[in-house]
């Protein structure tokens, strides 16, 4: 599972894969969706989260798993930033 996971979290170009956590105020400014019922944002959010923590979980020593967690433990969404938290100090 830990070479289709790694190479899922670095597909390049992949939407919904990388750099989908929020950690600073402006990022949330930039990200703005005038639509509410608009599900994309947290979706890829999502894929982001499980895919890095299911690496994580088989592959502690992984650094991209690892830097993702990190991320979204000191992000500005509460709910990924406690799971992030608990997933990373629980091995």
């Amino acid at each position: 599972a830990v070479p289709v996971l790694k190479a899922l979290l670095e597909m390049p170009g992949m939407p919904g894969m990388r750099n989908w956590a929020i950690v600073k105020r402006t990022q949330l400014y930039e990200r703005v969706i005038h639509d509410i019922i608009d599900t994309d944002e947290r979706n890829h959010m999502l894929k982001e989260f499980y895919i890095a923590m299911a690496l994580f979980k088989c592959a502690p020593e992984n650094l991209a798993a690892r830097q993702v967690l990190m991320e979204y433990a000191s992000g500005m969404h509460g709910l990924f930033a406690c799971y992030a938290s608990m997933v990373l100090s629980c091995r």
